[in-house]
């Protein structure tokens, strides 16, 4: 296949690359242009795949093995990007795998507990209370003799 370079439509989401994918591709991001390294010596450079088409909307990649990595697959990370179908294909043949796998090692340990937070700041002191009223006069004392 070589090397192939695709222009992204300004008005259609879908880039059709025609081609299987394989997992070994890894993707990159130049100026506004997707890089799709296919991991055999051969890349498809999508032009303008990072400008949105008219209604806003951003492009999204399809293999021909119904596939769709969409968003930003060069900032996404291993799995991120790719559409729920594909995902939940690729985590439930996970699921099977670690079923049929036969687990005779021991658990890990506790991790460490962390750090303490920081103390909260002081709350506001509360108002004066009122004042409180006159006393009783004192009764008139006894007359000397």
């Amino acid at each position: 296949m070589a090397n192939r370079t695709l222009i992204a439509s300004s008005t259609e989401v879908r880039v059709d690359l025609n081609i299987d994918r394989t997992g070994l591709e890894t993707y990159s991001r130049t100026g506004n242009n997707l890089i799709i390294d296919l991991g055999t010596g051969d890349t498809i450079t999508v032009q303008d795949y990072y400008l949105p088409i008219a209604d806003g909307s951003l492009h999204a990649i399809y293999y021909g093995n119904d596939v769709v990595v969409d968003g930003d697959p060069a900032a996404a990370g291993l799995g991120a990007g790719f559409s729920q179908e594909a995902l939940a294909a690729a985590l439930g043949g996970l699921g099977v795998a670690a079923l049929t796998m036969n687990d005779s090692g021991s658990d890990g340990g506790t991790g460490d507990t962390g750090g303490t937070g920081d103390t909260g700041g002081t709350g506001d002191t509360g108002g004066t209370g009122d004042t409180g009223g006159t006393g009783d006069t004192g009764g008139t004392g006894d007359t000397g003799g």
